[in-house]
């Protein structure tokens, strides 16, 4: 008859009180793990980890390997895009009463950048302007027709994310 380790099981799991929130990611060799709430619960996650994995995979797995960093609540960059968190006011007004006063909802979304300098950059292997940012004026884009136009907007879309 084999025990369960005590770590298994789990009689108050504190982790779990509010609703998770968690995100992967792989990109290229690397796995990013995101948790939503404190330091305190990422630690628990990581002990977690580790102790699930050297008892199902019978390995030490070294703790070095797993790091901890705490994204700032403004704007952090991630495969070089610049992501914000900005917060999205709803208003919502009930139509039952008349004099009833609106309701403000605010819900958090994450807006991502382009990074400026590959902008300029693409805008500048295009031909919109110097490798400074300047916008370079042709007579030529002023007799573009409508198709030629969304032609162009069609290739630098492309650029950007294909």
């Amino acid at each position: 008859d084999i025990t369960k380790p005590s770590w298994i099981i789990l009689q108050k799991c504190t982790f779990f009180r509010k609703k998770p929130s968690f995100h992967y990611v792989r990109y290229g060799n690397k796995s990013i793990l995101s948790v939503g709430g404190i330091y305190h619960s990422a630690e628990k996650l990581k002990y977690l980890f580790l102790k699930i994995w050297q008892y199902h995979f019978h390995f030490l797995f070294e703790s070095y390997g797993i790091r901890i960093k705490k994204i700032p609540n403004n704007c952090f960059t991630f495969l070089g895009y610049t992501f914000d968190v900005q917060n999205k006011i709803i208003a919502i007004r009930a139509k039952m009463l008349e004099e009833l006063p609106g309701t403000s909802l605010i819900n958090k979304e994450l807006c991502s950048i382009t990074p400026i300098l590959s902008l300029i950059g693409l805008l500048a292997r295009e031909g919109f302007c110097d490798a400074l940012g300047h916008p370079i004026g042709k007579l030529a884009w002023s007799t573009l027709t409508d198709e030629g136009i969304f032609n162009r907007f069609d290739q630098i879309w492309r650029n950007l994310f294909c």
